[in-house]
């Protein structure tokens, strides 16, 4: 009887051996190289330590332990996206859900992770149980705990495409049909009767409001190279700096449509130009929802006051870099 107990046992630890020998086999021919000693092509997420759990509930101020592995998760994966072991693409985007707007953030190159992109989905983890933070604060907040969790430099996030959201903002002013082909690929403003108009009013508060947004779409046109076939009399920045801080709501809504991106953020130059000018109560709300959003560059406008110095410290920690004009 024992001597059959034995021979089973032979028999199945030679079994197990075959296996490993036979998927390590497989494995090199797919991969060209030995697999890891879990046996796994590609090593599956692990689950946090309790040390990294508690560091982590305690510099993001969470105490919920099913939130804090799914933040720590989300950090492994940034981590290992920077010094491996590589990952499975199809389990990373499995962990996102049907619920994940792909163009809320980029987080692949192909199949490779992108970190600072997975920061950002680590960051509205965190909102979910801190919702009293703001997108800059948590991902300000979950980029230091990260470097302090795993002892390494994190990466710069990348801006976002549209600046976040300016609070209290008037409502946006409605456009007047009649300055709707202002908008129009094909406007060159030549002799245009509705655009001398606004040019030959006397009075800056007899400008209409329903001309803002279409002036300020055809500000940024007359900026771009390609739209250098617009011919006005007047230029159109002359024009809307008539209107001062009662441009704001239309600036605000302007800034707030999701079409804009931030390849653009160049062509904005000549709207900062305008904003730069007002009071500090309408100009600082917006250059700090910029700032917020990683729109560095709008450093470049600040005017020479006391509030845009102070403002510009203020963000010198910022996840996506000191902005530096």
């Amino acid at each position: 009887m024992l001597t059959r107990i034995l021979f089973y046992a032979l028999a199945i630890i030679c079994g197990i051996f075959i296996v490993r020998f036979v998927r390590a086999w497989i494995a090199t021919l797919r991969q060209g190289s030995e697999i890891s000693g879990k046996w796994e092509v590609l090593p599956p997420l692990e689950k946090a330590s309790s040390g990294r759990i508690e560091q982590l509930g305690t510099m993001l101020d969470i105490s919920d332990v099913t939130g804090l592995h799914a933040i720590a998760m989300v950090l492994e994966i940034v981590d290992r996206s920077i010094n491996g072991p590589e990952m499975d693409p199809s389990e990373l985007k499995g962990l996102l859900g049907p619920g994940h707007d792909p163009n809320s953030v980029v987080l692949f190159e192909g199949d490779s992770p992108l970190p600072a992109g997975w920061l950002v989905v680590a960051a509205d983890l965190v909102r979910d149980y801190r919702p009293e933070l703001s997108a800059y604060e948590a991902r300000k907040g979950v980029r230091q705990a990260f470097g302090a969790v795993f002892t390494i430099n994190p990466p710069l996030l990348a801006p976002d495409t549209q600046p976040a959201r300016v609070p209290n903002a008037p409502p946006v002013p409605p456009i007047d049909q009649r300055y709707m082909h202002f908008m129009f690929d094909n406007f060159d403003g030549n002799g245009d009767h509705d655009y001398e108009e606004l040019c030959s009013e006397e009075h800056d508060s007899a400008l209409p409001e329903g001309a803002m947004l279409p002036l300020i779409h055809l500000l940024i046109r007359c900026d771009n190279e390609e739209s250098a076939n617009v011919e006005i009399s007047i230029p159109v920045s002359d024009l809307l700096k008539r209107y001062g801080v009662r441009l704001f709501p239309a600036v605000v809504a302007y800034f707030g449509n999701p079409k804009r991106s931030t390849d653009e953020q160049q062509e904005y130059g000549s709207l900062f130009d305008l904003i730069c000018e007002w009071p500090q109560e309408t100009a600082e709300p917006i250059f700090r929802a910029a700032l917020e959003s990683g729109w560095n560059e709008s450093v470049n406008f600040l005017p020479d006051d006391q509030w845009a110095m102070e403002l510009k410290k203020e963000f010198a920690d910022s996840p996506y870099g000191p902005p530096e004009s």
